[in-house]
């Protein structure tokens, strides 16, 4: 599979297969995001591996999932759960983010999924979690802030892209089958070329 091809396929996944994420396959996720591009090469970010089953159990409730589905339908049952999670957080100079620092947080989580997916591991990146429970639950360091929750898994859902009309809604919805579709504006609708 070609990057452009990858990328479509590097969705967001709410329902995983039972089978765990191998531990090398985390350490080179994780690697992939260390050695990402940083502002002023500051590599202010930090990643937390959560892979054992009994802190995956521990983490499950600290995230919440796809508030705009019914959790019936967003939140995965605990046999669809992922596998594993990455806490990524930043280390806060004077008690402050440094500038550029949601920069770099998008380049590195990109880094990581997009190498976690060339072998066929999902992701679902969150921002949505209990900052408070994780940070204390993962024992984080003072001076750190967790800032995004990945969580990995084989997928055991589709998440298939389509061209959206002008105008249309881009809400994604699932279908019968409950795969993803996610309704995506036109490369003439957001790009300019001069």
């Amino acid at each position: 599979m070609d990057v452009v091809e990858l990328m479509k396929w590097n969705r967001t996944y709410r329902r995983f297969k039972s089978e765990p994420v191998p531990h090398e396959v985390i350490v080179r996720a994780i690697d992939s995001a260390r050695t990402a591009n940083s502002a002023a090469n500051a590599q202010v970010l930090r990643y937390t591996a959560v892979e054992s089953p009994d802190m995956v159990e521990r983490f499950q409730p600290l995230v919440k999932w796809a508030a705009s589905l019914p959790p019936e339908l967003g939140t995965p049952k605990p046999s669809e759960q992922p596998r594993a999670f990455v806490v990524v957080s930043q280390v806060l100079r004077d008690g402050e983010p440094t500038p550029f620092a949601d920069v770099d947080l998008g380049i590195a989580a990109h880094a990581l999924t997009m190498t976690a997916a060339a072998v066929g591991v999902g992701s679902c990146m969150m921002g949505a979690f209990s900052r408070a429970s994780v940070e204390r639950l993962v024992e984080l360091p003072a001076g750190e802030r967790a800032r995004l929750v990945i969580a990995l898994g084989y997928p055991d859902h589709a998440s298939t892209i389509e061209d959206a009309p002008a105008g249309a809604d881009l809400a994604y919805y699932l279908d019968d089958r409950h795969d993803y579709h996610v309704p995506k504006r036109s490369l003439g609708e957001v790009a300019r070329f001069l």
